[in-house]
Order: C-alpha cells, then structure tokens, then sequence
C-alpha cells in the first residue's frame, strides 16, 4: 500500500478538514477493497474511511470509467442476412472481443462490459 495513503486519516465529526485524496488514492483504496475479500464496513473501518464516501468513490469512478466509451459516439453494426447466428459478438475498443449468445439478460451484459472497461 502506498505510505501517503496509510498516513491519512479521515475527518472526524467537529475534526479538522483534511486535503482531499486524488483520483489515484482512490483507485488505489477500492484496489486494495476488491482484494481484501471484507465487506465494505470492515475495510472502511480498518483504513478509517466513511462507509457513505467510500461507496461514493465507487460510484464516481465506475462512472468515469464506462462514460468516455459512451461520449465516444456510435459504432458502426453490420448485419449478417443469414440470421442463423446465436451470439452476438462486441469488440471493444480495448481490443477485447466479447461474445454473448442471444438472449443474455442485458444488465448483466451491461454490468460485464462495465468490468471489462476498468481493467
């Protein structure tokens, strides 16, 4: 873990106001929290995080994270005639090739593609 972040400590109710962290400290905290294998309470706990900031980092940065492909704009779809196929394939522009067969529940596609992005 990164020595600057292990310093910090949070601000406490009537406490001094702290710097607030960067982009990177955050990244970095909910790293450390997909690792830890606790729930949210034990590692806010543990690193002296608020519960209600650290699902807000959360939420801010999967956002950053799925948006930009978004603003990109459209993609190009071509369509086969045949209609035989029971896939649908998504090349990402990671690189990343994702085949999904028809008929996938689109949160979970949607909730894959947004995974898939952050790494």
């Amino acid at each position: 873990m990164n020595p600057a972040i292990s310093k910090r400590t949070t601000k406490t109710a009537g406490g001094p106001k702290r710097p607030s962290r960067s982009k990177e400290e955050k990244a970095e905290y909910l790293t450390l929290f997909e690792r830890s294998g606790k729930s949210v309470s034990a590692f806010c706990q543990e690193h002296g995080l608020c519960e209600q900031t650290f699902y807000y980092w959360r939420k801010r940065l999967r956002r950053a994270a799925i948006l930009p492909a978004v603003k990109a704009g459209f993609a190009e779809v071509s369509l086969e005639a045949a209609g035989v196929s029971s896939s649908i394939i998504v090349h990402l522009n990671t690189g990343v090739l994702l085949e999904v067969p028809v008929g996938a529940d689109p949160a979970w596609v949607g909730r894959l593609l947004g995974e898939l992005r952050t790494r």
